[in-house]
């Protein structure tokens, strides 16, 4: 890692905000035009995760719950449906579901794309060099764990049917539609917190309770 890291950097993800490399912009080490770079981010994420509560129960604190939003939600529920976390309580927000069709069909993925063709990356290609990173392939197995799961109806990243079919896939504890698109779900924070009041103390998790955040 080069350095210690701060806990308040235990809070994001690889290439984003404190964590980018110089010269890059937050979220470039993460999506570019070589896909294998997203499989390093996620390779790193879930070690941070995993030491991230390791840090938290060396200062004395017990994680109860994971929450995540967009790519962080798409992580978290990657790293449960692996048997990491630790069966922790989910709050998923914007979670995206397959990475070749946001990438495709999406609205933040067409240079990209475009960026990929140029180097002999074409969308068959491009399918079958990600097919791993398809969360629905793997969330069944958290069926009957406690996941609140929140999505909007409009989303343009990662955009119709491919959320339907994660919803399907994952079955969450309880599914909250909104009527929003990825980022414009945080202007329903208000409702989101509500939510995740209810969920929580559903599961006996009180009001102080510490959470992970990706």
């Amino acid at each position: 890692m080069g350095r210690t890291r701060t806990s308040r950097e235990f809070g994001q993800a690889p290439n984003h905000f404190e964590r980018v490399a110089p010269g890059w912009f937050p979220g470039q080490g993460t999506c570019n035009a070589n896909p294998w770079r997203f499989f390093e981010a996620i390779r790193q994420w879930s070690w941070d995760q995993q030491v991230a509560m390791d840090v938290l129960r060396g200062e004395g604190l017990r994680p109860a719950a994971a929450v995540g939003f967009s790519l962080g939600a798409f992580q978290t529920l990657l790293l449960a449906s692996a048997g990491g976390l630790d069966a922790l309580p989910i709050v998923t927000i914007a979670c995206c579901n397959r990475y070749s069709f946001g990438l495709q069909h999406g609205a933040l993925g067409r240079s990209i794309v475009s960026s990929m063709r140029r180097v002999g990356i074409d969308g068959p290609r491009l399918q079958r060099m990600v097919a791993a990173l398809a969360l629905e392939r793997y969330v069944r197995v958290l069926r009957g764990r406690p996941v609140l799961h929140v999505w909007g109806l409009f989303d343009p990243v990662d955009p119709q049917p491919s959320g339907k079919r994660l919803l399907a896939a994952l079955r969450p504890t309880r599914s909250v539609p909104l009527p929003g698109g990825h980022g414009s779900l945080l202007l329903f924070r208000r409702t989101i917190a509500h939510e995740m009041r209810t969920f929580f103390s559903g599961l006996g998790i009180g009001e102080r309770a510490k959470a992970i955040r990706a």
